[in-house]
């Protein structure tokens, strides 16, 4: 609506696939739950593909994150 968009609500939300990482870096874990490690691949069988999967996402996030706050800054 236009009262919501007047107040700014969606202003800094980032479509995931509009992006070229596929990510939008975006934290939605509650405060206290973030910075935990939830599931760590043993490295072995199938788990050392999902391991690197993981790897390759998480910093794909970070990337993603740097950049918005790079643009949110005027950096970017």
């Amino acid at each position: 609506t236009k009262l919501l968009e007047n107040l700014g609500y969606g202003r800094d939300y980032v479509y995931a696939h509009d992006t070229e990482a596929k990510t939008a870096g975006l934290e939605t874990l509650p405060e206290r739950f973030r910075g935990r490690t939830y599931y760590r691949p043993s490295g072995q069988g199938s788990e050392k593909e999902l391991a690197e999967r993981v790897q390759e996402v998480r910093a794909r996030r970070a990337r993603a994150r740097r950049e918005r706050e790079e643009k949110r800054d005027g950096r970017g």
